[in-house]
């Protein structure tokens, strides 16, 4: 599949991205749950983190169904019955 960025697919950019961001919003929770810290600042972080691996999840299932959909509409072709 190829796109606008060359020879490289769409998806396989985002998903390169999505684990990058995934990965280092898991660094950030087990840093804080393997160091103790038990701070304010600390217990934001790692909301921000879940919400943030919460919204990754539900913006890449609502990609690929778009995706599809949009794909499934333009192959759809408009023949006339034969009855």
């Amino acid at each position: 599949m190829k796109d606008r960025n060359g020879n490289k697919s769409s998806w396989r950019v985002r998903r390169k991205f999505m684990f990058i961001v995934s990965g280092f919003c898991m660094a950030i929770i087990f840093f804080i749950l393997y160091s103790g810290i038990d701070t304010k600042p600390a217990e934001s972080a790692m909301t921000m983190s879940f919400v943030c691996l919460a919204s990754i999840v539900s913006s890449y299932v609502f990609g690929a169904t778009w995706e599809d959909i949009s794909k499934n509409k333009s192959n759809e072709t408009n023949y006339p019955d034969i009855n």
